[in-house]
């Protein structure tokens, strides 16, 4: 309102004051666009930032996931390895002692007589 009523004054009358005022109003709002304009930049651009660094904890969250599954299945493969081969070797014990024991229940029926 003050702007409008300066500048019809300033068209009635050249005076180089209401001028100078006018040209520093404009440059000063001028600034505050720009310091405007320069804050949301920044902020758009941390925001930004902000999101690409969410991006990425989620990608490594994602992968130590990953490899902790991995892990577990190697444990668990190792470990049903493992009992597997001591399950056969105790079998063959089982299956070894079974025969020393007819063996000898053989030898001791049939060579005493």
């Amino acid at each position: 309102m003050l702007k409008s009523a300066l500048s019809n004054l300033l068209k009635l009358k050249q005076e180089t004051l209401i001028t100078e005022y006018l040209n520093i109003t404009d440059s000063i709002s001028r600034v505050k666009l720009l310091q405007v304009n320069k804050y949301a930049g920044i902020r758009f651009d941390f925001l930004k930032e902000q999101k690409r660094v969410t991006q990425i904890e989620l990608l490594k969250s994602k992968e130590k996931r990953k490899k902790l599954i991995a892990q577990v299945i190697g444990v668990f493969l190792l470990l049903a390895s493992i009992f597997i081969s001591f399950y056969e070797v105790d079998t063959e014990r089982i299956k070894l002692n079974r025969y020393i024991r007819l063996r000898r229940g053989f030898q001791k029926r049939y060579m005493m007589k």
